[in-house]
């Protein structure tokens, strides 16, 4: 991550681009001493990640270390490629943060589709393939290793990007870190090894698909050995070949690494890709702060999150390494279309086309919703420049049909030609808001489509900058459309559709970035021939947005106005509030527009309409940051006086995660492991969810748990028992009566050499001695060998 201020800015489509490059440009100085001022935002970053990731266990050389394998597997040969083909230079961050995402990109598809070969673990060899080649061509070396022009003296957009980095780096420390305790094992330097302590029931899970995603083809559900896996896959691939070629442990990256690293990157290029869409380098800062504070606006003190959670910080982030590694692949191929939208021509940049591709069927693989909100803005922006007869109709459509054709073969090939739980239910997603269970009766259609309207306005405040940009210059704009669409979808699509676990929310996640940034371009477009010093007006707009809500909510109250099922739905608790937050905001509009009319100068750019409309846009985006805001002051404290937590509620027993490290050790990566532990709660409500052993031993387990699976099975929940049941009870006997039979009959059949006993599920029988090598024995934990 650099965030630097280039020299070089791209211009946006159409008049006055020469004029905003000159005053973008801050005064270049030559020299060492200018670098390391450029660099310095970038390098108090890195520093304040390492702190947090230290102060929650995380040793400082693993930390390097994967910084490292980052550097030179990704971000190096990924910088190579886009430099090459990106056409004119906007930036230093530009080139490192999408080069990172290409190279992420390009190791795990590559990764995917030697996996049939088993040679999955190989994948890395691409990395020094494009350096070699970059050197080589003549034409490509010119491109990719041209000297930049020397960055300027480091400004106040570097530092609030750099802040913005760090703000999102406490906040996920302070909320997930300190919740899923991991502590040292073994091993020393980057090579260092842990196990978790308590977790998210899910981040086991993970850690199983990433230990065996590389070891077997045809891919299996690891904890249910020949399950077929049907899932998208790729940031396993990432974190298998993480730990593959540097050696990192899977405990270190799942629980500390990656989601930090992808966290930081995606907020980087958010900035990125506004910066690229506005020509402007302050709207990249602008943009990543308005994307990552944000969240659904609430007006009222009686809940906490009214209309669900939403925004670039939630619990996804760290839950959901699917959607935080998909994500950062996502924002870098809509740059990628953004770039091609502009320059137009296929020909001319098939390239580029050849990057976009990769970038987004690897957003598709990592996590199915992606394709869709990418497709169905690029269909907006083919429909938009079909009306202007706008040569870029051309390039809208090639790309669309690049998102069908790889939705359609991810479908196939990593899917398994199923959609799983999702459906068309219409506002489903409505009636688990928290206001609709207490307010509303759920038989009631009027109350689902008034808690519905109430939801899009706390979710559409943090883009209400999109007001500033109903202007001919910015509806010719492609882009912009691109943009809308993008937006709009996934809201749409959230709220049409339904899935396991409100998992249609990740539509509205995927398109929450492009909510921000249209505010962020709202603003640069409203501004541009406004004087410098305007600017100064947004952040005061936004942190007065936050006091408007904040004050809004306290008047409030604490109480919900009735109690559900509600006969009679309350029309005044729901709606005073809205309507107190948009009369402050028409007046303080109406104020400052006056105050521009009465002081108005012959020539001036600032005109009272659109100081008016700005101040309305602006102060309606600070509503949706008072939230995180809290959030994120709440974890900065939390850093400094509370430390760890004590965990999620699911533990991992240490003498258990031991006994499987000793498995991962001795063991083959064909091996087969048997275990006791299979759910968690009482026998006749067991959550199926159980996936440490085979997170920590890399190994399949015959049955361990047996959640998610269950759900392409009709009529099966997860507190279930296991549909197979003559494997399960084989697996059972070793354990409750052990027998050389029965021995036998697992080693035989399923070709099970390990047996790992938790003994806080149940103490083995003291036959099974006799039956099979007791090689490692705890006080809670023992680890048998068959034959």
């Amino acid at each position: 991550m650099t965030l630097d201020r280039s020299t070089e800015v791209l211009p946006s489509p159409g008049a006055g681009a020469t004029r905003r490059s000159r005053r973008n440009a801050a005064p270049r100085t030559d020299g060492l001493p200018a670098l390391a001022l450029a660099l310095l935002p970038a390098v108090v970053a890195f520093a304040g990640i390492a702190a947090v990731l230290h102060r929650y266990g995380t040793p400082v050389p693993v930390t390097l270390g994967y910084l490292g394998y980052l550097g030179l597997a990704a971000t190096l040969p990924g910088a190579l490629v886009w430099r090459a083909v990106r056409g004119r230079r906007v930036s230093l961050t530009e080139d490192l943060a999408v080069g990172t995402a290409i190279g992420l990109a390009a190791q795990v598809l590559l990764a995917f589709a030697l996996a049939p070969l088993h040679l999955s673990t190989w994948s890395w060899l691409w990395a020094p393939a494009i350096v070699v080649a970059s050197v080589a061509v003549p034409g490509w070396r010119a491109r990719a290793w041209r000297r930049p022009a020397t960055p300027s003296t480091a400004t106040w957009s570097a530092w609030v990007q750099a802040a913005t980095v760090l703000a999102a780096t406490v906040w996920l420390g302070a909320t997930a870190l300190a919740a899923n305790p991991v502590t040292y094992v073994d091993g020393w330097g980057p090579w260092s090894r842990a196990v978790p302590v308590s977790v998210y029931v899910d981040l086991p899970f993970h850690q199983a698909i990433a230990g065996g995603v590389d070891a077997h083809y045809p891919l299996v559900y690891p904890y249910l050995y020949d399950e077929p896996l049907h899932y998208h896959l790729f940031v396993y691939e990432h974190l298998a070949a993480a730990s593959h070629v540097a050696g990192l442990d899977l405990t270190w990256l799942l629980y500390r690494l990656a989601p930090t690293a992808l966290l930081a990157l995606g907020v980087v290029l958010v900035g990125v890709l506004a910066r690229r869409l506005t020509g402007s380098a302050w709207s990249a800062p602008l943009a990543a702060a308005v994307v990552t504070a944000s969240s659904a606006a609430n007006v009222y003190g009686w809940t906490p999150f009214p209309f669900q959670n939403p925004g670039f910080l939630h619990f996804a982030v760290y839950r959901s390494p699917t959607q935080t590694f998909g994500l950062t692949l996502f924002l870098a191929a809509i740059t990628a279309a953004v770039v091609l939208l502009h320059e137009g021509g296929l020909r001319r940049h098939l390239p580029l086309v050849a990057v976009f591709t990769v970038l987004a069927w690897g957003a598709g693989g990592s996590k199915s919703t992606f394709l869709p909100v990418l497709g169905a803005g690029l269909g907006l922006a083919l429909v938009a420049a079909l009306v202007r007869r706008d040569r870029a109709a051309r390039v809208a459509a090639a790309l669309l049909g690049l998102c069908v054709a790889g939705f359609g073969l991810l479908l196939v090939v990593v899917l398994g030609g199923q959609s799983g739980s999702l459906a068309i239910t219409p506002l489903t997603t409505t009636r688990a808001f928290a206001a609709a269970q207490l307010v509303a009766d759920p038989a009631s259609t009027r109350h689902t489509l008034l808690i519905t309207g109430l939801g899009l306005a706390s979710w559409l405040c943090a883009s209400a900058g999109v007001l500033l940009l109903a202007r001919r210059e910015t509806l010719r704009d492609v882009t912009f459309w691109l943009l809308l669409g993008v937006a709009g979808s996934g809201i749409c699509a959230c709220l049409l559709t339904t899935a396991n676990g409100l998992s249609q929310l990740y539509f509205l996640y995927a398109s929450w970035p492009a909510l921000g940034i249209l505010t962020a371009w709202g603003v640069v477009a409203a501004t541009r021939t406004w004087p410098r010093w305007t600017r100064t007006l947004v952040p005061v707009g936004l942190l007065a947005g936050a006091a408007l809500v904040w004050a809004v909510r306290r008047a409030d109250g604490l109480e919900a106005p009735t109690a559900a099922p509600a006969p009679a739905f309350p029309y005044r608790a729901m709606l005073w509030p809205w309507l107190w937050l948009l009369g402050a905001a028409l007046v303080a509009a109406a104020l400052v527009a006056l105050v521009v009319r009465l002081r108005r100068r012959e020539g001036s750019a600032v005109t009272p309409v659109t100081a008016g409309l700005l101040t309305f846009a602006v102060l309606l985006a600070g509503t949706s940051l008072y939230q995180r805001t809290l959030e994120t002051a709440h974890a900065a404290v939390s850093v400094v006086r509370d430390g760890q937590g004590p965990g999620e509620g699911y533990p991992v027993p240490r003498d258990g995660a031991l006994a499987a490290l000793y498995v991962r050790d001795h063991s083959g990566t064909d091996e087969v492991v048997a275990t006791n532990a299979h759910c968690y709660g009482p026998e006749d409500a067991c959550d199926a969810r159980h996936f440490w052993v085979s997170g920590l031993t890399e190994r399949r387990v015959l049955v361990e748990g047996w959640a998610y699976p269950e759900g392409f099975r009709p009529g099966l929940t997860r507190t279930s028992p296991f549909w197979d049941t003559d494997r399960y009870e084989a697996n059972e006997a070793v354990f409750d009566d052990p027998s050389d039979a029965a021995v036998a009959r697992l080693r035989n059949e399923w070709g099970v050499r390990w047996l790992v006993v938790d003994r806080t599920m149940g103490v083995e029988s003291p036959e099974l001695r006799e039956h099979a090598t007791l090689e490692l024995e705890l006080d809670d934990a023992a680890v048998y060998r068959i034959g």
